[in-house]
């Protein structure tokens, strides 16, 4: 099971927030920003996790 790409694109139609589409995918689970603590992968991770929010 997986989000519909389909789906969620007519809930964003209908107004719906990226949170509430993702909640509606994925009950349970808790969205949070992004920060060194979480990894991607590899031992790369905190250098991809910086640089996606733009930082050396």
């Amino acid at each position: 099971m997986g989000l519909s790409q389909y789906g969620s694109y007519n809930l964003a139609k209908l107004g719906w927030s990226a949170a509430q589409i993702l909640a509606f995918y994925y009950p349970q689970t808790e969205l949070k920003p992004l920060d060194d603590t979480i990894v991607f992968w590899g031992d790369d991770s905190l250098a991809v996790s910086r640089a996606f929010r733009g930082q050396k």
